[in-house]
């Protein structure tokens, strides 16, 4: 990661300037990065595009929070990771492609991101993380793969417009999922499951051997 530091100095340097510069000038990012750094595109409520190269596999947190304007947005295939709250409040992302690259999903990566209908998720997930998806009101569909073991607390509540699930696996093995998962919660470490789903309306999950009831 140091290695990379001058280019994170550079855009933490710009992420502090008036919106009009990464309008003209943040679309495009140097494709020497491996690594976007914390907060770098935070509250840049102008940029409405832009494309990540390839050789990027980190999204760090909360880089892109709060850009309400953001429409678009192009993910390499060398991408692996997404940091806690990403895409948090992006409210103008109406659809976004997850390389099946990406093997991790940070807490509240899309939390609010109140236009987006549909989401497949990569193949090698395995953790659905707290609050991923809260408030995601347009959501109307999401593929959720068979790598998946745990579905954090939270992780679809206000999802109101949700009606179809789609998992690919068996009954069996979306029985065997952990729902509403936490075992990290400070405040009472001796609750470990909590809901997961609440405010949607989605009544069954659709399995490669049929349906199963929520």
């Amino acid at each position: 990661m140091a290695f990379f530091a001058s280019y994170f100095n550079v855009f933490g340097a710009l992420d502090k300037r008036a919106e009009d510069v990464f309008y003209h000038h943040a679309q495009n990012i140097d494709n020497r990065i491996k690594i976007i750094n914390d907060y770098t595109f935070r509250n840049c409520k102008a940029l409405t595009n832009i494309e990540i190269p390839e050789n990027v596999g980190c999204i760090g947190v909360g880089v892109f929070m709060n850009c309400k304007s953001l429409k678009n947005i192009i993910l390499p295939l060398s991408l692996e990771i997404i940091s806690d709250n990403a895409f948090y409040e992006c409210k103008s992302i109406k659809s976004i492609i997850l390389p099946d690259g990406i093997n991790e999903i940070g807490e509240s990566a899309f939390k609010f991101c109140r236009a987006i209908k549909s989401i497949i998720l990569p193949q090698n997930i395995e953790i659905i993380k707290n609050d991923t998806f809260f408030g995601c009101s347009a959501l109307q569909s999401i593929a959720i793969p068979s790598s998946v073991v745990i579905i954090g607390a939270y992780a679809f509540d206000r999802c109101m417009s949700l009606k179809y699930f789609h998992f690919n696996g068996t009954t069996t093995e979306w029985k065997s999922i952990k729902k509403g998962f936490d075992d990290k919660n400070k405040y009472n470490p001796r609750q470990k499951y909590y809901h997961w789903k609440e405010d949607v309306p989605a009544e069954v999950v659709y399995c490669m051997d049929g349906k199963y009831k929520l």
